[in-house]
């Protein structure tokens, strides 16, 4: 396929990727939204509906105690008129959003704050609220002469003997509650409701939904509400509304109602199409200011690479005709001058860099072909000497591999502690021991420093000085002692119980006993390994030197203390 080919290609790829790309970006984004949508509106969903109840558990307290002050109030003055008593609880509850104070008496007389003596609400409320025997809030009902949903809030009065005075009851204006409901939107979108027990619709900014006492328990949108409403808790889930999808929130406020929250999706799908719409646009216009720009040097790149082609053609063909070293020389500068024919035809600056470069070199190639045909026959010879080197290296691999790895340890600077648990490592990974056990022995005591395998349970203790033990008697013989089954040794010190042979290695510096390295195996008794013990005597004198300059570090580091001590006195005498 030819570079203009493949350049239309790249271009149909890239639109193609930038349309999925902004498909994939609209879906993702969509998703996010809603979900951002949905935390939104449970949240507000949520507080409304707690505030709604708060409202109404105040209220329901308040009548109730206002209900036990009226009861008083007649059993205190039978003959007064109470009338005074409603306006004046009517004055004092008008900012909470009551409408009228009443009260009907068990005599059935009735009279409100207004002066009225008939029942508006004959009867159901009533009865109602002595059945339950408490503050409650009944049915709501249409009044029969406005028209007008009343929203009501009745508790029992009762003498101080107990004895029924009557009923007790609020009416509340729901204009206040409509305006909170109207306000309340998610991202600016959205319509409210508040509904009671029933169905009845108290309050809605929907739009078709008119505050006509309807009862919407089978309509499309409420009714998974009034079919949840014994369930506590957030509820969301899809509701179709006038034919189009929306995300419908309810939740329970108090005991008696229910507040709901429709939003519509098409809202925020608007949103992400309009920035999917911009990211597609974006996409189209890097195409095509990337196709403008990059054409005519496409162009000159094909002139060049078809250049370049013809040179390498030649190139590859002179040196298949080349037999010896010398034609191939000739070979190489009779190519050095096609190149220099091609460097003047090219148009690009970097091509002529490059075929000017590629000249010089095929130069130097040619006047070192005749070196490399005499240095052919000196590598044959030096090949025949590193085999037999090699062979040589191989057989003391093995020793050099532990040797230079504990070594290299012991060069790095640094705490100690971490350099002896990497060279006990190692030293286990290389004799395939059971454990490794390096100890530091002063006074005739045996110093535990650190150890591997051992299933990380081994002896860490200090073994005193009067304990008899192997790693004694190796410090004393000063040569290492192999136990091919430590149950038959006397001298043993139990490091731990799966060791069934092992070798003691005494660490020695400058003709004194530093220290001890304990190599350990487990499963059936081992007989003694003297290429093994070759292989770790120069690592523990290694490792001795070592313990030997980490014990130094220690003394000087306790001389300097003991000095800092002694100005410290000196500069507190002075």
């Amino acid at each position: 396929m030819s570079l203009s080919k493949k350049m239309m290609v790249i271009a149909a790829v890239f639109f193609i990727s930038a349309v999925l790309l902004t498909a994939f970006s609209y879906s993702f984004i969509a998703r996010t939204v809603q979900g951002r949508v949905k935390e939104s509106g449970m949240s507000q969903v949520s507080e409304t509906a707690h505030t709604f109840s708060e409202f109404f558990s105040k209220l329901i307290s308040m009548t109730s105690a206002l209900a036990a002050s009226m009861g008083s109030f007649v059993e205190a003055a039978p003959e007064a008129d109470p009338s005074y008593l409603l306006v004046r609880y009517f004055v004092s509850l008008r900012e909470e959003g009551v409408s009228n104070v009443f009260m009907a008496f068990d005599t059935g007389e009735f009279i409100d704050a207004a002066g009225r003596s008939c029942d508006p609400g004959a009867g159901s409320w009533y009865e109602e609220t002595l059945a339950r025997d408490r503050a409650i809030i009944p049915r709501p009902f249409a009044h029969p002469e406005t028209g007008e949903l009343i929203v009501s809030i009745t508790a029992p009065a009762y003498s101080s003997g107990g004895a029924l005075t009557g009923v007790f009851g609020l009416n509340l204006e729901l204009s206040h509650l409509k305006k909170r409901i109207e306000e309340e939107k998610v991202f600016g979108e959205g319509n409210g409701f508040l509904i009671d027990r029933s169905g009845t619709v108290l309050i809605s900014s929907l739009p078709g939904q008119e505050l006509a006492g309807d009862v919407l328990a089978s309509s499309d949108i409420l009714a998974p509400v009034v079919k949840t409403l014994p369930h506590k808790g957030i509820r969301s889930e899809k509701a179709t509304f006038m034919g189009e999808s929306h995300i419908l929130f309810y939740a329970p406020a108090g005991e008696y109602f229910s507040y709901g929250f429709i939003y519509p999706e098409s809202s925020f799908r608007r949103f992400v199409l309009e920035i999917a719409v911009h990211h597609l646009v974006a996409w189209l216009i890097i195409l095509a200011l990337a196709a403008a720009l990059f054409m005519p040097a496409a162009k000159e790149f094909i002139t060049s690479f078809s250049s370049l082609s013809a040179v390498a053609d030649s190139f590859a063909a002179g040196l298949s005709r080349s037999e010896g070293p010398g034609e191939v020389s000739k070979s190489v500068r009779v190519l050095a001058d096609e190149i220099g024919g091609a460097v003047a035809e090219s148009r690009i600056p970097e091509f002529r860099c490059f075929l000017g470069s590629m000249r010089n070199a095929l130069d130097v190639i040619g006047k070192q072909s005749d070196e490399i045909a005499s240095l052919t026959e000196q590598t044959l010879a030096m090949q025949d000497s590193l085999i037999k080197a090699n062979s040589e290296l191989l057989e003391r691999q093995k020793i050099w591999r532990s040797t230079l790895s504990v070594m290299e340890t012991v060069s790095h600077g640094g705490d100690s502690g971490p350099k002896f648990r990497r060279i006990v490592e190692t030293i286990r990974h290389n004799a395939g021991a059971f454990g490794v056990f390096l100890a530091n022995y002063k006074d005739g005591s045996i110093l535990p420093l650190a150890a591997s395998g051992y299933r990380s349970s081994a002896r860490t203790d200090v073994i005193p000085h009067y304990q008899a033990s192997v790693a004694a008697r190796a410090m004393r013989k000063k040569k290492p002692i192999w136990v091919e089954n430590v149950e038959n040794d006397p001298d043993y010190c139990l490091i731990h119980p799966e060791v069934v042979s092992e070798l003691e290695i005494p660490l020695i510096h400058s003709g004194k006993g530093v220290g001890i390295l304990e190599v350990a195996f487990s499963g059936e008794p081992r007989e003694r390994d003297q290429e093994l013990i070759e292989t770790l005597v120069p690592v523990a004198s290694a490792i001795a030197g070592l313990l030997d300059v980490d014990d130094s570090r220690r003394d000087v580091k306790e001389s300097y203390r003991y000095l800092t001590e002694k100005l410290r006195s000196v500069t507190e005498i002075y």
